[in-house]
C-alpha cells in the first residue's frame, strides 16, 4: 500500500494551511524528485521513438523504390543494406546520446546533479 501523509490543517492569518512533519515533507519532496526524473525519462523515450519512426519511414521508402544505385534494376540486397546503414548513421549523428537523466543544454550540478 502506498504511503499517504497525514497533514494537519490549520487556519493561519485568514488562510487555510497544511502542516507536515519534517519526515513527511522529506518523503513528499523525494516523491516529487522521482516524478520529475520519470518525466525527463519519458520525454527522452518519446524523442527516441520519434527518431526511430522517422528512420523506419526512410528505410521503408528506400525499400519501396525500384531504382538501385548500382543499376541492376530493382534494389539489390547489398544496395539496400548500404542505404539502411547510411540512414541509421545519419539518424545516430543527428541525435547524440546523452547520459541518462540529463536534459539537453543543461549540465549536471556539483555531485552529479544531486541536491547538496
Amino acid at each position: 500500500m502506498a504511503w499517504r501523509p497525514r497533514p494537519r490543517r490549520i487556519h493561519l492569518s485568514g488562510a487555510d494551511a497544511v502542516v507536515l512533519t519534517p519526515d513527511d515533507y522529506e518523503r513528499l519532496d523525494s516523491i516529487r524528485r522521482q516524478a520529475g526524473a520519470q518525466a525527463v525519462r519519458r520525454h527522452e523515450l518519446r524523442e527516441q521513438l520519434t527518431a526511430a519512426t522517422a528512420a523506419l519511414d526512410q528505410i521503408a521508402s528506400a525499400a519501396a523504390r525500384a531504382d538501385c544505385p548500382c543499376g541492376t534494376g530493382g534494389l539489390a540486397p547489398a544496395c539496400l543494406r548500404e542505404t539502411i546503414r547510411k540512414i541509421l548513421t545519419a539518424h545516430a549523428a543527428a541525435s547524440p546520446a546523452r547520459p541518462r537523466g540529463t536534459q539537453p543544454g543543461r549540465e549536471p550540478g556539483p555531485g552529479g546533479g544531486k541536491p547538496a
